[in-house]
């Protein structure tokens, strides 16, 4: 109707779910999801040690080669459509991951293509210094273990960053966004904040956007790929697609790509809304503190959920 606003919606698609992952989800929604962005996750916190030590026998080495070899298969896709793709496949070597897409596009003729990146989170170097500030490095399991013990046996410690330099990334007009340790949720908030124009303080739309993040973050584990509801059934495995989350002011759904395997149901959000959630009521991410406690969801289409009350 002619005057009339359109509501301003994200698609956002969760690409990778593991380093060691399969690019074929990821290069199969590029091209038919209709995406407005990708994020790729790849980070575990064992991933992250592995990394150090590859880097420590290889200074080139420490980030997550798969990326390059999926964003060689992509880069033309986010370069043409303009879909934004958000990873932390930095690792423990970020500038090195940033130099290698480089080179990608620039021989793919990529003219203006921006790579943003975000530094920081390795503050291994940095723990003398906190422990004199005060900082006491409790373990949350047994107080009764003193990180004094291990510190000398540390191979890597990060920070997990929220959405705010990823953010800033993006505001300043990344096209391609890679991190290091950041929460797997942000690399989604962070993009669904900036094409929704969502402020800091709108804490409700925060916590969404976290959740919207939280069902896509582990890949094809959201679409039946870890299902233990009924597995058997679900429907062209090894063609598993992965899930995407259509995300604006009044609503979150959950849906995936046409012409793929997989299947997105009230099921399979389910095991995925709960996955790590030691608290429904209280869900502790560095961006917002989110309470799914009384959430709702339902079936309202083919490969369509919807998400409510959080």
């Amino acid at each position: 109707m002619k005057g009339k606003n359109r509501m301003k919606k994200i698609r956002i698609g969760g690409g990778q779910g593991f380093w060691g992952d399969s690019n074929d989800a990821a290069i199969h929604m590029m091209k038919t999801g209709k995406l407005n962005y990708m994020a790729c996750d790849y980070l575990a916190e064992l991933t992250l040690s592995i990394m150090a030590r590859q880097k420590m026998k290889d200074p080139k080495r420490g980030y997550a080669t798969d990326f390059i070899d999926l964003f060689q298969s992509v880069a033309e896709d986010s370069y043409y459509s303009d879909i934004g793709i958000l990873t932390n496949a930095g690792g423990m070597n970020i500038e090195g991951a940033v130099d290698a897409c480089s080179k990608v596009a620039q021989n793919k003729k990529m003219k203006g293509y921006k790579i943003g990146y975000v530094l920081g989170d390795d503050i291994k170097d940095k723990i003398p210094q906190l422990i004199q500030e005060g900082y006491e490095f409790k373990n949350l399991d047994d107080d009764a273990l003193s990180f004094k013990n291990i510190q000398n046996e540390i191979v890597n410690a990060n920070v997990y960053f929220g959405h705010e330099p990823i953010l800033e990334c993006l505001n300043s007009g990344a096209n391609l966004v890679i991190t290091g340790r950041a929460t797997d949720s942000a690399l989604f908030l962070a993009p669904i904040m900036k094409k929704l124009g969502w402020k800091e303080n709108n804490l409700d739309l925060l916590a969404k956007g976290i959740m919207a993040g939280h069902l896509l973050e582990c890949g094809g584990q959201g679409s039946g790929g870890n299902f233990q509801y009924d597995w058997r059934n679900v429907p062209n495995m090894d063609q598993l697609g992965f899930p995407i989350a259509e995300v604006c002011d009044e609503y979150l759904h959950i849906t995936k790509a046409p012409d793929c395997g997989g299947m997105i149901t009230e099921q399979t959000c389910k095991e995925q809304f709960l996955y790590e959630v030691h608290d429904p009521q209280n869900y502790i991410t560095p961006d917002v503190t989110v309470d799914i406690g009384e959430a709702q969801i339902h079936q309202i289409g083919t490969n369509l959920v919807d998400i409510s009350n959080i």
